[in-house]
């Protein structure tokens, strides 16, 4: 096959690989967009670096956000990649790999969502920044400013809500200032009592600031109290990330649910997967790709066996002969066959000695014993099974046929005509193997009957073994040159045995290609010409000289030295 059809269908796989170039500087550059723009708002919200203070919330928050854009935009790239790649084995691998990649982020992010959502988890990143103060002893008179909390810890998981004071005196003023002790903004005053509570503290967990507790002891004896301050979790790591987590799981699933019937549709056809179906030996192209099963499989070994049987040529066009009917010597007693209930009706047998009558199958009188005569009973003619079985058949009651066709071949195994309905009922039943089984004996008996080269052909054509089905419509039409249904299937068969052929060059001329098209230097043209100069694969790509690679026409020797030094780095 010429390379000008080759160069058409790698015009693909070039594309394939300028698809990956593009998505890899994508995710680069959207990645590094995602730490300048993560970086910039966590300074935005008041990261510094002294004192130590980084927004990790809001940071993984970002990063999160344009991992989901590129999560999605994966999904488009894997389409085109899909669409590009021609190879089966390689539609398959990709398919399976990205599958992978899929649940595995499928179980990171419902890990992540489940301990995100449990009350337990949030108790226990609340309690990081959760604290306890006791002042022992405040002279009468004094004030007390040194007690203070952030309104945020370090790493912005968790925000101060909640303080709770008590005092062991009613006589003392209580007041929150942010950011100074004296000079700060007031943000709460109360009047005296024993105990305090303020739940305005998350009005301000916005701000890197210290808030300040001042109490002043009023009474005329010291006074001591306690501080204790309650955190919530970051609204960001509560709601926000676990939501982006869902927002992960549904984009996996809808990617699975786009990728998992092509890799079901190539599985057979790749040798990356178990279902793998290696191609036989015989030369046979196969159109479409079946997925066995274990029963297919058992009929798939049955029809290469068969194929294996070696038949007699056919003779020069001879008037069919009519099926084979032979006389059945009498029998003094047969057993009841599989169909012999209800399926033939042979006549009873009277005995000579009481009048009763027997069944014909009977050896002797069931009334007086008398020992019946094997004149007596009626022979079985083949033909009416077969007609019997026809009858079967048509109405769709093929294993019924089957038993009929099985008692005709008792009488005369080489039955002509049962064997082919045999096969035939066989076919229907979807035991394609078995059924070229008796056609190859109906054929060793008559290698010309026209309708059992149909039907061998048929089963083949169905079975994608184009070429033993060419060869046989072939033999058809030396015996019978105007079959115009002969004539027909040897046009479309022929054609798809074409395409089937040439489908399986370009793929292996497009595997070694896009293997020469992944060394630096070497795009489709030098792919090209590299496999028009005779390197026919990589292992002997490996093996030539630069001076042979110079040599290669458009290719210099600097492009020869690059090709080499890469091919040395594989």
């Amino acid at each position: 096959m010429g390379i000008k059809n080759i160069k058409e269908r790698l015009e693909g796989s070039y594309r394939l690989i300028r698809i990956r170039r593009i998505k890899l500087g994508f995710y680069i550059i959207e990645l590094v967009l995602a730490l300048i723009l993560g970086s910039a708002v966590a300074v935005l919200m008041g990261a510094a670096a002294e004192p130590f203070y980084f927004p990790v919330d809001v940071f993984l928050f970002i990063i999160l956000i344009m991992l989901l854009v590129i999560t999605v935009e994966t999904i488009y790239f894997n389409g085109l990649e899909l669409k590009y790649t021609r190879n089966k084995s390689r539609k398959y691998l990709l398919a399976r790999n990205a599958i992978r990649k899929s649940l595995i982020i499928i179980g990171a992010a419902a890990v992540c969502v489940t301990v995100l959502f449990l009350p337990y988890s949030q108790d226990s990143i609340a309690e990081l920044h959760s604290l306890e103060f006791n002042i022992d002893e405040v002279e009468a008179g004094d004030t007390v400013n040194n007690v203070s909390f952030d309104c945020q810890d370090e790493l912005g998981l968790t925000r101060a809500a909640h303080i709770h004071i008590e005092v062991n005196s009613d006589e003392n003023s209580l007041m929150l200032m942010v950011a100074d002790a004296e000079s700060g903004k007031n943000i709460w005053n109360a009047d005296s009592a024993e105990v305090y509570n303020f739940s305005g503290l998350a009005e301000h967990a916005g701000l890197q600031e210290p808030i300040f507790v001042v109490v002043e002891n009023r009474a005329a004896t010291p006074i001591t109290f306690s501080v204790t301050v309650t955190s919530d979790v970051s609204p960001f790591i509560r709601l926000y990330i676990p939501a982006l987590g869902l927002a992960f799981l549904i984009v996996q699933f809808a990617s699975i649910s786009i990728l998992y019937p092509i890799r079901e549709m190539y599985s057979s056809s790749s040798i990356y997967s178990k279902n793998y179906v290696a191609p036989t030996d015989k030369g046979e192209y196969s159109v479409t790709e079946i997925k066995l099963s274990k029963k297919d499989q058992e009929e798939e070994a049955l029809l290469d066996s068969a194929l294996d049987v070696e038949l007699p040529p056919p003779a020069p066009a001879t008037p069919q002969p009519t099926a084979k009917v032979c006389e059945v010597e009498p029998e003094m007693a047969r057993a009841r066959g599989k169909v012999d209930d209800g399926l033939i009706e042979e006549p009873d047998i009277k005995c000579s000695n009481c009048g009763e009558m027997n069944s014909a199958q009977s050896a002797m009188c069931f009334s007086c014993g008398t020992a019946l005569k094997a004149v007596e009973r009626a022979t079985v003619d083949p033909a009416s099974y077969l007609k019997k079985g026809e009858g079967f058949a048509n109405s769709g009651r093929f294993d019924d046929a089957i038993s009929c066709y099985d008692e005709a071949l008792k009488y005369d195994s080489s039955n002509e005509t049962a064997l082919l309905r045999k096969g035939e009922a066989l076919h229907k039943q979807g035991k394609w193997g078995s059924a070229v089984q008796y056609v190859n004996t109906a054929l060793k008996i008559n290698p010309n009957n026209v309708n059992t080269l149909v039907l061998k052909a048929k089963i083949l054509e169905e079975r994608d073994r184009l070429d033993k089905s060419v060869e046989i419509y072939t033999q058809i039409l030396a015996l019978d040159p105007d079959n115009e249904f002969a004539k027909s299937k040897m046009a479309k068969v022929g054609e798809k045995f074409v395409v089937a052929t040439e489908e399986a060059e370009l793929e292996s001329a497009e595997e070694v290609l896009e293997q020469f098209m992944e060394i630096p230097g070497v795009g489709l043209a030098r792919a090209t010409a590299l496999y028009e100069a005779g390197f026919l694969n990589i292992t002997m790509l490996k093996a030539a000289t630069e001076d042979q690679l110079a040599q290669v026409k458009g290719i210099s020797k600097g492009v020869a030295k690059k090709i080499r030094k890469g091919l040395d780095e594989l």
